[in-house]
């Protein structure tokens, strides 16, 4: 097993975390740029009965670019995350300027589809899957400076976005992002290489061992060969309905307690003011602890990290429902947002820990879709709420909903290490014949 460096004795791979990290910066990872130009057409003179097409429109694309990500997820396995990047930030680009020129709600809509789009196939999939082919020991921590450069820029973002608009500038600033988004195809031409040895073809790679020390640190790169498995083998495999399973459960959980939090924040009259303090300070926490998460699970075995920080969040879900007062409501969510936060990287990361490179944006992408029909509004959210609303028995959720959530570590942590594929405990015995 070897890492490399080029001859200016930097890992290339941190340079591709930079240029990482200006993408999803401006391209949004379900969120970012694009979020804040919908919430800027929605803005715009439309028709009582426009802006509630317009949700239904944004939500049916948000859904279909889930489903679009999995053709996206097979280009980046096939062509290169270079090739679908390029393609991504043209149609970011595109759908920027669009929005920027329209006047009329049917370019909004083609502005909209081309954003989304960008999104599904070209933006944080082809990044993702970049670093999982260049990191190994690091997997996790460069991940997270992606997901950490994009955060910090996502809230200055915010703020000048609203200067924009009080000054009726904000198709301008749209227009700006979309000729950064264009501009920006140059150096993923000319910089990103696919994998290190597309890198070491031209000529600049140095071997260097992996120490022992790192092997002791992280006992997942003990597994010899590394995991390397088609998408099939994937989803065929025990590993995976795991961790799926226990990320679907759990994030069924949180997602139930933040529901119920809200209502019951309501019915205390917290006032809004202690609300705005708790969401800023779950921003915060969320900001701090997704480089804490990375560099946490490069030095554990990942399941166990992304258990210990799912009970994190699901304590601090905990503390936000029993919260009677405003100050217990901040520790709540603090605490929440560093569990969901420190998470963030993980989530990315473990896929590529526990199935290698060969598939890995395909079985991503039908990853998230998996989750996000599991996890959100859906069968859990509703019992939950039904059972909180016919007997507002507060301690009887908590409990059926911190069980729902620790039921769903323990299915993570029974995952195991990652093992080989069957295509490669196939060419080993072949090998041995």
């Amino acid at each position: 097993m070897h890492r490399f460096r080029p001859r200016s004795g930097l890992f290339y791979g941190w340079w591709l975390v930079a240029i990482g990290a200006v993408i999803v910066a401006i391209g949004g990872n379900g969120s970012g740029l694009p979020e804040i130009v919908r919430n800027w057409l929605t803005r715009e003179e439309f028709r009582p009965e426009g802006h509630l097409l317009f949700a239904y429109f944004w939500s049916g694309a948000s859904f279909a670019a889930l489903l679009l990500a999995i053709a996206g997820g097979a280009g980046v396995d096939r062509f290169g995350p270079r090739r679908m990047l390029q393609v991504g930030l043209a149609l970011l680009g595109l759908g920027f300027l669009i929005s920027s020129q329209a006047r009329f709600p049917g370019a909004w809509y083609v502005a909209l589809v081309a954003l989304n789009l960008a999104m599904a196939i070209g933006i944080w999939l082809p990044v993702y899957t970049l670093l999982n082919n260049w990191f190994q020991r690091r997997k996790a921590t460069a991940i997270a400076a992606v997901l950490l450069g994009s955060s910090v820029a996502r809230l200055l973002a915010s703020p000048v976005d609203a200067k924009l608009v009080a000054l009726g500038w904000a198709d301008v600033g749209v227009v700006v992002a979309g000729l950064v988004a264009w501009a920006v195809i140059g150096p993923v031409s000319v910089f990103v290489r696919n994998s290190p040895i597309e890198r070491g073809a031209l000529g600049d790679r140095v071997e260097e061992p992996i120490s022992s020390e790192s092997v002791t640190r992280n006992p997942q790169l003990l597994a010899s060969p590394q995991p390397d498995f088609t998408w099939w083998e994937a989803i065929r495999s025990r590993n995976y309905w795991l961790i799926t399973g226990g990320q679907a459960l759990f994030g069924s959980a949180a997602y139930s307690l933040y529901t119920v939090q809200l209502q019951l924040a309501a019915q205390r009259g917290l006032t809004r003011s202690s609300g705005g303090l708790a969401d800023g300070a779950g921003t915060a926490a969320t900001t701090v602890a997704i480089l804490v998460g990375g560099l946490v699970g490069d030095r554990i075995p990942i399941r166990f990290a992304t258990a210990g920080f799912l009970a994190v969040q699901l304590a601090g879900g905990g503390v936000l429902l029993l919260s009677e007062s405003p100050a217990m409501l901040l520790v709540g969510a603090a605490v929440m947002g560093f569990g969901g936060g420190a998470l963030l990287p993980l989530s990315i990361a473990i896929r590529g820990f526990y199935f290698g490179r060969r598939n890995f944006a395909t079985v991503t992408a039908i990853s998230v879709l998996l989750l996000t029909l599991l996890s959100r509004p859906g069968p859990g959210t509703a019992l939950a709420l039904w059972a909180y609303s016919a007997s507002a028995n507060l301690p009887l959720l908590l409990a059926a909903i911190i069980a729902t959530g620790v039921f769903g570590c323990v299915l993570l942590i029974l995952a195991g290490p990652p093992k080989p594929s069957p295509s490669q405990h196939a060419a080993t015995m072949v090998g041995a014949d």
